[in-house]
């Protein structure tokens, strides 16, 4: 039997849960704390030497279900659903944030980039949603600048994936675009990948425009 990517998924989440109501056993050496002051690691000085195992027993976990998935070829990929004001329904492929790509999933986020795009593009065109004029990168830069529905649909021709998300706030959807992998694009450090947010609201709140 082959686990599937919701068996991984759950395994993962049972993990993690155990981890953190510290039910999990670690020996650690009696200078512990002070091994890991005089390492010079920020997190581990605050959180604590027994914290710091933990977190590092559960990558540890988490690295053999990678190995596992490409072992496997295992996807990656979960459906995510999104409803719209007037209860319209999208569900689109996207990279769960616990686990890797493997092959065929990035070409699977690529066959439904369009789609997502559209159903963006649509929700403001029929004024369920005000487009913002604002931008942001995963480095935290952010551009307020006059974006139109055709310069986000440009844009998104050369990229590999696209993802929406509501956030906290019902009345606000973000459209998420970028290239190479949707979770390393998460790290400033990853080159290799990239991703931007264009905002739409269903309020006047912060548009930027008159």
């Amino acid at each position: 039997m082959t686990y599937t990517t919701e068996h991984l998924i759950e395994f993962l989440e049972t993990e993690f849960k155990a981890h953190a109501k510290g039910e999990r056993e670690f020996v650690l050496p009696d200078d512990a704390e002070q091994q890991l002051v005089a390492s010079g690691d920020p997190i581990g000085a605050i959180i604590g030497a027994r914290n710091m195992a933990s977190v590092e027993s559960y990558h540890s976990y988490r690295d053999q279900i990678h190995a596992y998935q490409r072992e496997h070829q295992v996807s990656g990929l979960i459906v995510e659903t999104r409803i719209f004001p007037d209860g319209s329904i999208v569900r689109y492929p996207s990279q769960h944030y616990q686990l890797i790509l493997v092959d065929g999933d990035m070409d699977v986020l690529r066959g439904a980039r369009e789609r997502v795009v559209k159903e963006f593009i649509k929700h403001v065109e029929s004024g369920h949603y005000y487009l913002m004029h604002r931008i942001e990168a995963r480095s935290g830069a952010e551009w307020h600048m006059e974006t139109t529905l055709d310069f986000i649909a440009s844009f998104a021709d050369d990229m590999d994936w696209a993802t929406l998300a509501n956030y906290d706030d019902p009345g606000e959807v973000s459209l998420h675009l970028g290239y190479g992998g949707p979770i390393d694009g998460d790290y400033i450090y990853n080159r290799d990948s990239e991703n931007w947010v264009f905002y739409a609201q269903s309020h006047c709140r912060n548009l930027g425009v008159k």
